[in-house]
């Protein structure tokens, strides 16, 4: 839904945006040919543990150590 398929024109920073928020994420970004024409962006970001005690989005707290009782 980007500027030229509504029309318009861009400020051709989207990208640029893309690439600087991944790298400082430790990812890259790639460019290839996308089947039928047009073209394919693949973002790759690395998987890192959460930090323990860290909520996860479900509000689990997958990181924390489990408490037990005598």
């Amino acid at each position: 839904r980007g500027a030229a398929r509504l029309g318009g024109r861009g400020s051709g920073l989207g990208l640029s945006i893309v690439q600087a928020v991944t790298a400082a994420h430790g990812g890259d970004v790639a460019v290839s040919d996308a089947p039928g024409g047009g073209a394919r962006f693949t973002v790759r970001l690395p998987l890192s543990a959460a930090a323990p005690g860290a909520a996860g989005r479900d509000g689990s707290r997958a990181g924390a150590r489990a408490s037990t009782r005598a």
